[in-house]
């Protein structure tokens, strides 16, 4: 018979003892005491359990907390009820005895042994499930989601307003600028009309939508500077800064992280352009994962069920209930909605500064600011024009009012560029101006650039005998 090692790792010769296990290393388990299990359960049910749920209740989110307690029950019935605890308690090698487990008198023995296999495999088995690898990766997965959810959150309590602009270098205008065009491509959309033209204005070119979006992210100064180089005309557009900062105070929204601004036109002194800054700060970062989260989400599941087209229809409302729970509480805090009702403000409700009043806006922004300014525009009635901003179709019945494919089809234009994955939020809305990307194949951050969009409709302009293009240095 072969040799088998003993404790003392020597050689032993053995012909009547046939090793059915061979000890490999020697664990020390101690068994907790009472108070110690129960000081546990506590501080897991009282704790982790119950305050949450009772902070949530009282803080007014009775939908979240139900949520919460329902995730509660089902996760403490699965973390103390499942099978690999029950195996652990009852079922583990240390409850066999294996003193007569080599005596050939004792007739249980063979039994006593194959329980001992089954019970060993079945150990194992719930120990690879207990501590898989790839709960590791969960953990890193959401402590990184945790760390920036803090992380943007923290920009809510510094007490501060929005900042028009941030760390990006100023606008130049250059007269002798050259951006070749194509010949084979002629956007369709370069000149706007039925209901997005500028009153008083012979022609209203898509291009002027887009500089509007662009000074959305400057300071006072530097839009009034390129206001008139860009039109050629003095105070043709007038930045209203003071309008929206004033207005803010009077609804309560001074701290509102959402940015925008208002272009008034003297010569026509009841109209004006709403235009939405894009993501800037980790505030923003955050609001663009609350609107437009679960319609992601809901994209990736139609790509990965097999023909997830065929549940298309539904894809709206599954993303309704998602966003069900918190909706009436986080209404409030939503970018699109302070800046519909200061569009509503202005164009229903008569507000006046400085003998200054509205009766009809357009809207325009980029990225997030595209994607608000679809929303805003559907709701309000005034007309949009947004440049790669994530369309609100998949998500239309979460926002409050829910929007209507009416609305959307009737009053928003979105240009879509090449290589854009925000853009391509579902769905697409019926006015899309799709444009390419003189990169291509390139970066996400190119092709999504407003400056790239901006000069890739800028040689349709050459013809009429605009002066310059912008460039950034």
């Amino acid at each position: 018979m072969p040799d088998h090692i003993d404790y003392n790792d020597n050689i032993v010769e053995n012909e009547d003892t046939v090793p059915e296990f061979q000890a490999w290393a020697a664990y020390t388990v101690a068994k907790p005491k009472e108070w110690y299990c129960w000081l546990r359960l506590i501080l897991v049910v009282v704790v982790l359990f119950l305050l949450p749920l009772s902070t949530k209740y009282a803080a007014g989110l009775p939908r979240f907390a139900t949520l919460f307690l329902v995730v509660g029950l089902i996760s403490g019935a699965r973390f103390f009820l499942d099978a690999g605890s029950i195996i652990k308690e009852h079922g583990s090698m240390s409850n066999i005895d294996l003193s007569n487990e080599n005596d050939s008198n004792d007739p249980d023995a063979e039994r006593k042994a194959k329980a001992m296999i089954a019970r060993a495999r079945a150990t194992e088995i719930m120990g690879k499930i207990s501590s898989s690898s790839r709960i590791w990766l969960w953990i890193i997965i959401f402590t990184v989601v945790s760390v920036y959810f803090f992380y943007a959150v923290s920009t809510y309590a510094n007490g501060e307003g929005p900042q028009p602009q941030t760390r990006r270098p100023p606008i130049r205008l250059l007269n002798d600028f050259y951006y070749p065009g194509q010949s084979d491509v002629l956007y369709p959309t370069c000149t706007l009309g039925k209901g997005y033209e500028f009153p008083g204005r012979d022609e209203t070119r898509m291009v002027d939508y887009n500089m509007l979006g662009a000074l959305g992210y400057e300071t006072q100064n530097v839009s009034d500077y390129i206001l008139d180089k860009w039109f050629q005309e003095v105070d043709l557009f007038v930045d209203e800064t003071s309008l929206v900062a004033q207005w803010k105070e009077d609804s309560g929204n001074t701290f509102s992280q959402v940015s925008f601004k208002l272009f008034s036109m003297p010569s026509q002194p009841k109209f004006g352009v709403v235009s939405i800054r894009g993501t800037e700060t980790p505030a923003d970062r955050l609001m663009n994962s609350q609107i437009y989260m679960s319609s992601v989400l809901t994209q990736v599941m139609e790509y990965l069920i097999p023909f997830g087209w065929i549940f298309a229809p539904i894809y709206p409302d599954l993303v309704a209930i998602t966003n069900w729970i918190g909706s009436e509480q986080l209404v409030d805090s939503n970018y699109y909605s302070v800046v519909t009702d200061f569009v509503n403000d202005l164009v229903v409700g008569n507000y006046t500064y400085e003998g200054k009043t509205f009766d009809t806006l357009r809207v325009t922004g980029v990225s997030l600011g595209g994607g608000l300014a679809m929303i805003v525009g559907a709701q309000t009635g005034a007309y949009a024009v947004s440049f790669a901003g994530p369309t609100p179709v998949l998500g239309r019945k979460t926002f409050l009012p829910e929007l209507s494919l009416e609305q959307i089809n009737t009053r928003v234009i979105n240009v879509d560029p090449d290589n854009d994955f925000v853009s391509s939020i579902r769905g697409e809305v019926r006015n899309t101006q799709h444009i390419i990307c003189r990169d291509w194949p390139a970066e996400y951050t190119k092709c999504h650039s407003f400056w790239k969009q901006l000069c890739e409709f800028s040689p349709q302009l050459w013809v009429s005998g605009s002066p310059c293009c912008l460039f950034l240095q």
